[in-house]
């Protein structure tokens, strides 16, 4: 799970519901979309509300959040979703996402550790930053 840590954070974000990918996308990922990076975080109903790994086919569209917009803001990011060793990960790293959660790129954009935490599992709280 990779999630907002503040609902504050929502309403600055610049949703966009029209966000498609060429590829199929899991919930959770990034995804570059018309220029713009985006956080995917679309809410499953039904059956798919509690399953892990949700992927939507190419071409639906998927709720994102605009990186852009929410620049020095806190994102919660679950260990499954970065490939540093959770261990030895500390304040200041640089967040590695996996590939298999990024669908063109991460952009301009990094996400540093700030502290860890736990969600579902364990977590690292990560500023988004602008790569330099």
């Amino acid at each position: 799970m990779i999630k907002l840590e503040t609902l504050g954070m929502i309403p600055v974000s610049h949703i966009n519901p029209l966000v498609t990918a060429e590829q199929a996308v899991k919930n959770n990922s990034f995804v570059t979309f018309d220029g713009a990076t985006y956080l995917i975080s679309t809410d499953l109903a039904g059956d798919d509300a509690y399953v892990d790994g949700v992927e939507f086919a190419a071409g639906e569209y998927l709720n994102g959040y605009n990186l852009g917009k929410l620049v020095d803001q806190i994102l919660l990011v679950d260990q499954k979703h970065f490939s540093n060793e959770y261990e030895s990960v500390k304040a200041g790293d640089t967040l590695t996402i996996k590939s298999d959660y990024i669908v063109g790129g991460m952009g301009d954009y990094s996400l540093v550790v700030t502290e860890k935490t736990r969600l579902t599992e364990p977590a690292v709280k990560a500023k988004i930053t602008v790569s330099a």
